[in-house]
């Protein structure tokens, strides 16, 4: 296993202990969606050789930064201004990441258009303070729904279960 060299990294993989079924609480939020793309791309890292790694370094870095520029701005350590232009910034790098001509790599390819997909949502968390990194409160919401119909009306069963 590659060493993390960074903290909130570290917490994120060791958390989720590659299974990805973790919540996690880092800092004064939950950072689910990212963690979860951050520990895609430790796997990547893990399994990728030579150029097959620039992907997945080049979106832990964005998505670490991202973070930071968050945890600034709620720590009152950043202005508006310094944000927007650091958010500006990092869209960027992403829309040149994300216009990579033919990536070898599946995994590499996936991660991408995974990324194309999410592009206009990816920061949304940086542009409008109140709203979270992640929908962990939205699904914690409607848990005990899915447990309830897991376990009661007729679902006692393993092919219930999985409905």
């Amino acid at each position: 296993m590659t060493p993390l060299k960074n903290s909130r990294e570290e917490m994120v993989v060791r958390a989720l202990g590659g299974k990805g079924t973790a919540l996690l609480q880092l800092g004064e939020s939950n950072d689910a969606l990212i963690a979860h793309l951050l520990r895609r791309c430790h796997e990547l890292l893990e399994v990728a050789h030579g150029r097959g790694r620039e992907i997945p370094r080049a979106v832990k870095t964005l998505l670490v930064e991202a973070l930071e520029v968050r945890d600034g701005r709620d720590a009152g350590e950043l202005d508006a201004e310094a944000v927007r232009r650091t958010l500006a910034a990092l869209e960027t790098r992403l829309d040149r990441l994300l216009s990579r001509p033919a990536v070898r790599h599946h995994e590499n390819r996936k991660l991408l258009a995974h990324l194309r997909r999410e592009r206009g949502t990816l920061f949304t968390f940086l542009e409008s303070p109140g709203i979270p990194a992640t929908n962990w409160r939205a699904e914690q919401a409607i848990r005990p729904a899915v447990v309830n119909r897991k376990t009661w009306g007729g679902n006692r069963t393993w092919p219930g279960a999985r409905t």
